[in-house]
């Protein structure tokens, strides 16, 4: 393999020789060094690397993006070179090469000049971008998701795209980077099982997080729709009662989504037209339902305007209002009033006079002498099903109140006792019963938990040589492909070691 520092020549010409003729090109530790001046300048950093500005001995600028020595580094370096080996578009990020030994993980990216999309919203760096300016970023973005879903050799799901992954060249054309999570799926197949969670909170579909679930290239839809708000509002999407899809949704619903932009600052006339297109778009890309948001073909014509985008049917997920949670307005309360009086009978059986008048009265009559206090309005008083249930049951006397104060005999006494006797000595036998069909329940149960607590051991057994197998089939294709990386690159030098003799030989013969 040559080494890259030899060169010396930085006419055009040769640049773009070494640029296209040798990548991707495995590079070494030393080389890396050698272009970065030793990682001396750190432009980026996140949980799995960080990233460093280099130069090509033929003076191009590069990015070096160093992986964390973590769990994941070669799940993350994988995915990274497979995806990249496999995809061409404007809007990708150029790969040039990487760097596999075991004190180093790299990968070698083209130098993007303006940096991140994150940086420009949140930050405001550059000023105050206009809006035609991002909407053209958008576009740039949803046609790279387009490729990535619908014409690349292999469908191709990022699982990670937010305004940080987002990079802008010197003209500020987006490019999208940092595929450490993406899956790669045959053509012929539309979903996937989720092996873990992917993503960044705030950005991750929710079919994503539930466990043993299985997902789309619908999932990137959710992440540029959440995206989408952070480009209207040039903030993030913030939680709770300012959470900004929430907001637009809510303005959308009320019909004020024109007064809502301007606040934002969306002043002028084309800035309203495409914020309208974005949050609507933003609306749609976020419905819960996956097979609700449109595919990124869709998207690229929504936003070119060839296609007219309609109003979205439901809010985002996750909205809440929160007035309800606060307040559920007059006619909620008076629904569960009515509800509620639905349910409670008025007794007929209960003496009419207990609708005072400005007097006191008795319950009985002129003959009885139990008095009531007097009331304070005509209120007619409710009996609750649990006491009209019981009065069911029970018999009036027609005597009453005359015989009200008078006490039971002591034969009526002595049959209660006796059939209360009874009945308890039937309930006692029928809870004998009952434990012991309680104690067979439970011994079947227990067979039963021990039967299914073995065949699970030996399921998780069976897994974790499965998992094991898997990973070493993955350890051997992956050192397949890079020693195909390394063949490709030695043939890739004999042939421009062949070409430079020609030349010569045919200077020598001219002269």
């Amino acid at each position: 393999m040559m080494n890259p520092t030899r060169h010396e020549d930085t006419s055009p010409s040769y640049v773009n020789d070494y640029l296209s003729e040798e990548r991707p090109k495995r590079y070494s530790s030393i080389d890396l060094k050698s272009f970065t001046s030793d990682f001396s300048e750190r432009i980026g950093y996140g949980g799995f690397a960080e990233v460093y500005k280099g130069r090509f001995p033929c003076g191009e600028l590069i990015a070096v993006k160093v992986l964390n020595k973590s769990g994941f580094v070669e799940d993350t370096f994988e995915a990274e070179v497979r995806t990249m080996g496999k995809t061409a578009h404007r809007n990708l990020v150029k790969f040039y090469g990487y760097c596999f030994e075991d004190n180093m993980k790299a990968l070698v990216y083209e130098y993007m000049e303006n940096g991140s999309l994150d940086k420009i919203l949140y930050d405001n760096h550059h000023g105050n971008i206009e809006l035609v300016k991002l909407y053209a970023i958008v576009i740039d973005i949803a046609n790279v998701l387009q490729y990535l879903h619908h014409s690349s050799p292999e469908q191709i799901i990022h699982h990670d795209i937010k305004a940080a992954n987002v990079l802008l060249d010197k003209n500020f054309s987006a490019k999208i980077a940092d595929f450490g999570l993406a899956r790669i799926m045959n053509r012929d197949v539309s979903r996937v099982d989720l092996s873990r969670t992917r993503g960044t909170p705030g950005y991750i579909a929710p079919e994503a997080w539930r466990p043993q679930s299985q997902v789309t290239f619908k999932c990137d839809v959710y992440s540029f729709g959440m995206m989408l708000f952070e480009v209207v509002g040039k903030r993030e999407n913030g939680r709770a009662e300012k959470w900004f899809p929430g907001l637009v949704w809510s303005q959308f619903e009320n019909g004020n989504l024109e007064h809502f932009l301007k606040d934002c600052g969306i002043i002028a006339e084309k800035d309203k037209e495409n914020a309208n297109i974005l949050c609507k778009i933003a609306l749609w890309c976020i419905q819960e339902n996956p097979d609700l948001r449109p595919s990124m073909k869709d998207v690229v014509l929504m936003l070119e305007k060839e296609k007219l985008v309609k109003d979205p049917p439901f809010p985002p997920f996750g909205f809440r209002p929160f007035s309800q949670m606060i307040d559920m307005g007059e006619s909620g309360r008076e629904n569960i009033e009515r509800e509620r009086s639905d349910k409670i009978e008025f007794d007929p059986t209960y003496p009419q006079i207990i609708t005072a008048g400005s007097t006191n009265e008795s319950v009985a009559g002129s003959d009885g002498g139990v008095a009531l206090p007097q009331l304070k309005s005509n209120r007619r008083v409710l009996r609750s099903p649990i006491m009209l249930e019981r009065s069911d049951k029970m018999e009036l006397d027609p005597t009453y109140p005359q015989n009200i104060f008078a006490g039971p005999s002591h034969a009526s006494v002595a049959d209660c006792s006796t059939e209360l006797d009874q009945n308890l000595n039937q309930l006692k036998e029928k809870m004998v019963q009952l434990n012991a069909l309680k104690m067979d329940v439970n011994n079947k149960v227990n067979i039963e938990e021990a039967r299914i607590m073995k065949r699970t051991n030996q399921v998780d057994e069976w897994m974790k040589k499965v998992e094991a197998t898997k990973l070493e089939v993955d350890r051997i294709i992956l050192e397949g492909e890079m020693d195909v990386f390394i063949y490709e690159d030695y043939v890739r030098s004999r042939r421009l070691e062949m070409k430079k003799r020609a030349q010569q030989q045919h200077m020598k013969k001219t002269f």
